[in-house]
């Protein structure tokens, strides 16, 4: 585990360094070249200006062209290598003169010879020839790369007539950038390795802390306390060690309080044992006695029961009989009773149906009355409509006159109309007056069928309550006898009863008593059982307590303070 660790931290720091290492220097690298290719277009740009300045005061003269060749004053400029070697061994760079956009004398060499004949760039010549500006850059150089100035050569008249051209190579550019990177990687690979030396060191003082620590906790895990480290560092690693310390210390002491505890609970423990078995015996005879003295009152008691079911059947029977005699002497009384209200309502009837005789007799008068006076409002009828059937017939023929009269009879013509609807009218409430009649006719000749035959059933319902009456007055003096005699057994009834009643108390006192008594010999003896079963918890709770006390003396022993 040191080594894997020691391992994996060296891998984890030298793999953060790599990679810094190749991030720094991609960016260094792309910062050089294009630094260097700054400074190359620069100092091209400056070559420029200064070969052209020398070309001035060697070859005095303006610049014209003549017959395809480029003069400067009477100097021709085809293949003058002179020249432009001259000037490349100064600047220490390309040169080159074009004639329009064709290399006339130039230094730069393509297969093994001066690469005259051929043309400028398309780009160059578009901003050189066309737009007559100064071009300065990367560009393309007989197939090859350069870092570039162009100038555009005019005439006396303003023409341009040729371009003078300035570069740095790029191989010059490749080894310069080449040069630094060197330096920079020498100057990397010190660095790493002075790294790498610092890693080891760090990484193995390291893994010697932690692994002191890691020892300590493994004795602690086994139950070794003693370990106490000495690092006084104030980094995680000393706070580490602090931390193990103080819970060391803390343990220590819980651990000796809890082996002293342990043995107070064992010796208290022996002290609860013993005393729950003697607590147990003197529990178990005080049971016996108990039991003895319950399974006694429990004999009493099954007797008092017998004896009290007894009384309370007799008595219960008793009950029944005086009640039953009591129900009969009221139902005699109550018949005693009837008897005599029937006898008067026998009297009370003959009397009404006396009454009803008399009033018959005269609604059979009153009613043949009504039918005498209904014969003659028939009569009167009669005439009404006769009278109606004349107004009706006068009517018609008012309004045939009327007619004949023209507009001047036209309102007597109205008077007759109005005349003949109420001669109408009347003449039909006389027909349904002579219809209600009629029936009121029937009604009364039913009615004087019925009060004929009522008349009948009165006469015969007063000689059936005279016979009535003389029944009730027998049976209310027969009710009266058994009445009288029945008083006397409900009398004696009720003594018997009374004096049974008492003898019932007596014994229900007798039972509550006893049945108290046996209730609480049961529950004195259920408590010396329910006291003698927790004086046999205690034993067992306390041998169990002494022997986890036992076990836990032997646990605390194992560990080392």
């Amino acid at each position: 585990m040191k080594s894997s660790l020691a391992i994996k931290l060296n891998v984890l720091i030298f793999s953060i360094l790599i990679l810094f290492s190749i991030v720094l220097g991609s960016v260094l690298y792309k910062q050089i070249t294009d630094g260097i290719k700054e400074a190359a277009v620069e100092k091209a740009a400056s070559d420029l200006e200064l070969g052209f300045r020398y070309i001035d005061k060697a070859i005095p003269g303006e610049w014209y062209v003549e017959e395809g060749v480029l003069y400067k004053g009477d100097t021709p400029m085809n293949e003058n290598y002179d020249l432009v070697d001259e000037i490349g061994d100064m600047t220490g760079g390309t040169v080159t003169l074009f004639l329009h956009d064709t290399r006339i004398a130039t230094n730069v060499i393509l297969d093994g010879e001066r690469a005259v004949g051929t043309q400028v760039s398309e780009e160059v010549a578009e901003a050189v020839l066309s737009r007559e500006e100064i071009y300065l850059g990367e560009a393309d150089v007989a197939g090859y790369t350069y870092q570039t100035a162009y100038m555009p050569i005019t005439s006396a008249n303003g023409e341009v007539v040729g371009i003078w051209y300035v570069g740095a190579s790029q191989e010059f550019i490749d080894s310069t950038v080449k040069s630094a990177m060197q330096g920079f990687l020498i100057v990397l690979t010190a660095v790493m390795v002075v790294a790498a030396g610092a890693v080891f060191v760090f990484t193995k003082r390291l893994t010697r802390r932690l692994s002191k620590l890691t020892e300590g906790v493994k004795a602690a895990g086994e139950g070794d306390f003693s370990i106490q480290f000495s690092d006084t560092s104030k980094d995680e690693f000393g706070q580490l060690a602090g931390s193990f310390n103080t819970m060391v210390k803390k343990i220590h002491r819980l651990l000796s309080n809890v082996s002293h505890l342990s043995q107070q609970v064992a010796a208290s423990s022996e002290q609860l044992t013993a005393s729950a078995e003697e607590t147990t015996k003197a529990t178990d005879q005080i049971s016996e006695s108990v039991q003895n003295v319950a399974a006694g009152t429990e004999k009493q008691l099954e007797k008092a029961v017998i004896s009290n079911e007894v009384a309370e059947t007799i008595s219960f029977e008793m009950e029944n009989i005086s009640h039953h005699i009591e129900q009969a002497n009221e139902k005699a009384n109550r018949t005693s009773k009837t008897a005599e209200e029937g006898g008067k309502v026998v009297d009370q009837t003959l009397m009404k149906m006396k009454d009803i005789q008399d009033k018959s007799e005269s609604g059979v008068q009153v009613i043949r009355s009504l039918s005498n006076k209904s014969v003659k409002i028939g009569d009167i009828l009669s005439v009404i409509s006769g009278i109606s059937e004349q107004t009706n017939l006068l009517a018609l023929n008012a309004a045939i006159e009327a007619a004949r009269a023209g507009e001047q009879g036209k309102g007597f013509a109205v008077v007759a109309e109005e005349v003949r609807k109420l001669a109408e009218e009347s003449g039909d409430s006389a027909k349904q007056i002579s219809t209600m009649i009629g029936e009121i006719q029937e009604g009364i000749s039913e009615s004087v069928t019925a009060m004929e035959s009522s008349r009948t059933s009165v006469a015969s319902g007063i000689e059936n309550a005279d016979k009535a009456k003389e029944t009730f007055k027998d049976i209310s003096e027969a009710i009266k006898d058994v009445s009288d005699q029945v008083m006397n057994v409900t009398e004696a009834t009720q003594h018997v009863a009374t004096n049974i009643g008492k003898m019932v108390t007596s014994i229900n006192e007798s039972k509550l008593i006893t049945e108290n008594a046996a209730g609480y010999s049961q529950n004195v003896a259920a408590s010396t059982e329910e006291q003698t079963a927790t004086m046999e918890e205690i034993a067992s709770s306390a041998f169990t307590l002494a022997k986890m006390a036992e076990d836990l003396q032997k646990a605390v022993s194992a560990f080392k303070l």
